[in-house]
Protein backbone atom coordinates (compact mmCIF):
# COMPACT_ATOMS: atom_id res chain seq x y z
CA UNK A 1 0.00 0.00 0.00
CA UNK A 2 1.36 3.37 -1.01
CA UNK A 3 1.25 6.45 1.21
CA UNK A 4 1.03 8.87 -1.73
CA UNK A 5 -2.74 8.57 -2.37
CA UNK A 6 -3.47 9.01 1.33
CA UNK A 7 -1.26 12.09 1.41
CA UNK A 8 -3.08 13.48 -1.63
CA UNK A 9 -6.50 13.01 -0.05
CA UNK A 10 -5.35 14.60 3.22
CA UNK A 11 -3.77 17.50 1.29
CA UNK A 12 -7.03 18.18 -0.56
CA UNK A 13 -9.00 18.05 2.68
CA UNK A 14 -6.55 20.41 4.37
CA UNK A 15 -6.94 23.00 1.61
CA UNK A 16 -10.52 23.57 2.71
CA UNK A 17 -9.40 24.67 6.18
CA UNK A 18 -6.34 26.82 5.43
CA UNK A 19 -8.01 29.95 4.03
CA UNK A 20 -10.81 30.22 6.65
CA UNK A 21 -8.26 29.79 9.43
CA UNK A 22 -5.99 32.41 7.82
CA UNK A 23 -8.88 34.85 7.66
CA UNK A 24 -9.67 34.25 11.32
CA UNK A 25 -6.16 34.12 12.84
CA UNK A 26 -3.97 35.71 10.15
CA UNK A 27 -1.88 34.04 7.45
CA UNK A 28 1.44 34.21 9.33
CA UNK A 29 0.12 32.30 12.33
CA UNK A 30 -1.55 29.61 10.21
CA UNK A 31 1.54 29.19 8.01
CA UNK A 32 3.79 28.95 11.06
CA UNK A 33 1.52 26.37 12.71
CA UNK A 34 1.29 24.37 9.46
CA UNK A 35 5.04 24.36 8.87
CA UNK A 36 5.68 23.42 12.50
CA UNK A 37 3.18 20.55 12.20
CA UNK A 38 4.78 19.38 8.95
CA UNK A 39 8.24 19.40 10.54
CA UNK A 40 7.10 17.56 13.64
CA UNK A 41 5.15 14.95 11.66
CA UNK A 42 8.04 14.19 9.34
CA UNK A 43 10.46 14.10 12.27
CA UNK A 44 8.16 11.80 14.22
CA UNK A 45 8.13 9.28 11.39
CA UNK A 46 11.64 8.38 12.49
CA UNK A 47 10.18 6.87 15.65
CA UNK A 48 7.30 5.08 13.90
CA UNK A 49 7.34 1.43 14.91
CA UNK A 50 4.52 0.27 12.64
CA UNK A 51 3.41 0.96 9.12
CA UNK A 52 0.01 2.27 10.24
CA UNK A 53 1.68 4.83 12.51
CA UNK A 54 3.93 5.88 9.63
CA UNK A 55 0.88 6.30 7.36
CA UNK A 56 -0.91 8.33 10.03
CA UNK A 57 2.05 10.64 10.63
CA UNK A 58 3.38 11.05 7.13
CA UNK A 59 0.25 10.51 5.08
CA UNK A 60 -2.51 12.09 7.11
CA UNK A 61 -0.92 14.66 9.47
CA UNK A 62 1.75 15.83 7.03
CA UNK A 63 -0.69 15.89 4.11
CA UNK A 64 -3.36 17.81 6.01
CA UNK A 65 -0.89 20.43 7.28
CA UNK A 66 0.61 20.80 3.80
CA UNK A 67 -2.85 21.37 2.40
CA UNK A 68 -3.56 24.04 5.00
CA UNK A 69 -0.40 25.91 4.05
CA UNK A 70 -0.71 25.37 0.29
CA UNK A 71 -3.30 27.94 -0.74
CA UNK A 72 -2.52 30.78 1.68
CA UNK A 73 0.29 32.38 -0.42
CA UNK A 74 -1.83 32.01 -3.55
CA UNK A 75 -4.79 33.82 -2.00
CA UNK A 76 -2.57 36.54 -0.50
CA UNK A 77 -1.08 37.21 -3.95
CA UNK A 78 -4.50 37.04 -5.56
CA UNK A 79 -5.81 39.72 -3.20
CA UNK A 80 -2.71 41.94 -3.49
CA UNK A 81 -2.02 42.12 -7.22
CA UNK A 82 -5.40 43.28 -8.61
CA UNK A 83 -4.92 46.55 -6.70
CA UNK A 84 -1.12 46.90 -7.02
CA UNK A 85 1.09 46.90 -10.06
CA UNK A 86 3.63 44.12 -10.46
CA UNK A 87 7.30 44.55 -11.34
CA UNK A 88 6.72 45.28 -15.05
Amino acid sequence: MSVTPITGVALNLGQNFGIPLAEKFGPKIVLFASILTISLAVGATYTATSYSLFVALYGIVNGFATGMAYMIPVVCGWRYFPNNKGMY
